[in-house]
């Protein structure tokens, strides 16, 4: 009797799994546009621009659009450093540009990189590195405990 109980549960079981939740159709990610380097953003009272100067190959420059607005007012500079080991020098694009929009000369580690590391999609691979190295060693590998 008892085999006639587990056998029945087992093919419930397998008629049942026919019938599990299909996973929802992914819905396509929408890509942000890319701008052109000289399109002028920020909310300040000057807008902005990302270029690269020929004496600073390896970084990008990002000032106000139209520098005679400025005067002969001396710019206060940022530095800075896209951290991660980044050297993509518009990978924080509208950050960089609002702060130069308020009169600030900002100069950012790397040259315009491609143009999604403007808008960076969603960043699986780094998180799956974090989460690999916050494990250690005695943690199990398939993830974080």
């Amino acid at each position: 009797m008892k085999r006639l109980i587990y056998c029945v549960t087992a093919l419930a079981l397998l008629c049942c799994a026919g019938f599990a939740q299909t996973p929802p159709v992914s819905q396509p990610v929408s890509k942000a546009p890319v701008l052109p380097a000289a399109a002028p953003l920020g909310t300040g009272p000057f807008k902005a621009i990302m270029e690269v100067d020929p004496t600073l190959a390896k970084h990008t420059v990002y000032r106000p659009n139209d520098m005679s607005a400025v005067g002969s007012t001396r710019l206060p500079i940022m530095a800075w450093g896209n951290g991660a080991c980044a050297a993509n020098g518009n990978s924080f694009r509208v950050f960089l540009t609002e702060i130069a929009s308020y009169g600030y000369l900002v100069v950012a580690n790397g040259p315009i990189g491609p143009g999604s590391a403007q808008f960076p999609p969603e960043m699986a691979p780094n998180r799956d590195a974090a989460s690999s190295g916050a494990r250690g060693a005695a943690a199990p590998a398939g993830g974080a405990p």
